[in-house]
C-alpha cells in the first residue's frame, strides 16, 4: 500500500469518525452551505510519466462563490534525489476552478480546471545549482465530504500538462506542451 493510500485511508476512517458527531440529527440540506473560504492541509503525490515521485505536503485555500463555484489556490512542497545523488525540489503553484455537479449535500463531486507555475530547483552533489520556471495545464474532478458546517475533506485527481524547456521563452500560441502525468492530493478544510 502506497504512503498516499494510506494517509487517504486513515482521512477518511477518520472523517467517517467525527462525521457522526458532526452531522446533527435531522440536518437539512441548508446545513452544507458552500458559502466563504475554506483554508487547510494537504498530502499529494505526482506519478510523472519519466520517473517517480514520493508523497509530499502543501496547502490549499478556496474562495466558495457560492453553492456550485469555488476558486481554489493551492501550493506543495516535494524533494526527490536523483540519479547521481542531485537534490530537486519542486513547488507547483497551481489555481483552478471548481465546479460542484451536487450543489447541496454532505458528499459533493465536482470538476476541476486551471493553470500552475512550477518551480523546480536542482543542486548536484558539486553544490551546481540551477532552477527551472515553467508554466502548466491541468484537469480533473475530485469529491468533497462535508463533515459538519466547518470542516470538509476532499480527494482530487489532476492530469497535468507541464510546458516543454524548449517553449519556455515564445509566445503562448506557439507554446508546448508534455502530457506530463497525474496528481493525486487530499485535503482537510476549515470553512469560514
Amino acid at each position: 500500500m502506497s504512503m498516499t493510500t494510506k494517509v487517504a485511508t486513515v482521512l477518511v476512517l477518520v472523517g467517517a469518525a467525527l462525521s457522526f458527531d458532526a452531522m446533527p440529527a435531522g440536518a437539512e440540506e441548508s446545513e452544507w452551505n458552500r458559502g466563504g473560504l475554506s483554508i487547510g492541509p494537504r498530502f499529494a503525490a505526482i506519478n510523472p510519466k519519466d520517473g517517480s515521485s514520493q508523497p509530499f505536503g502543501g496547502a490549499q485555500a478556496r474562495l466558495h462563490l457560492g453553492d456550485i463555484l469555488a476558486i481554489e489556490a493551492s501550493a506543495d512542497a516535494r524533494r526527490n534525489m536523483s540519479e547521481g545523488n542531485a537534490k530537486v525540489w519542486t513547488v507547483p503553484v497551481q489555481l483552478s476552478a471548481l465546479v460542484y455537479l451536487i450543489p447541496k449535500g454532505p458528499i459533493s463531486p465536482f470538476v476541476l480546471g486551471g493553470a500552475g507555475w512550477y518551480y523546480t530547483m536542482i543542486q548536484s552533489s558539486d553544490q551546481l545549482k540551477d532552477s527551472q520556471h515553467r508554466f502548466g495545464l491541468h484537469a480533473g474532478g475530485g469529491l468533497q465530504w462535508w463533515l459538519g458546517r466547518g470542516i470538509s475533506i476532499d480527494g482530487t485527481y489532476r492530469y497535468l500538462w507541464i510546458e516543454q524547456l524548449e517553449s519556455k521563452d515564445v509566445a503562448f500560441r506557439d507554446k508546448k506542451f508534455d502530457d506530463s502525468g497525474h496528481m493525486f492530493t487530499v485535503g482537510l478544510n476549515f470553512h469560514f
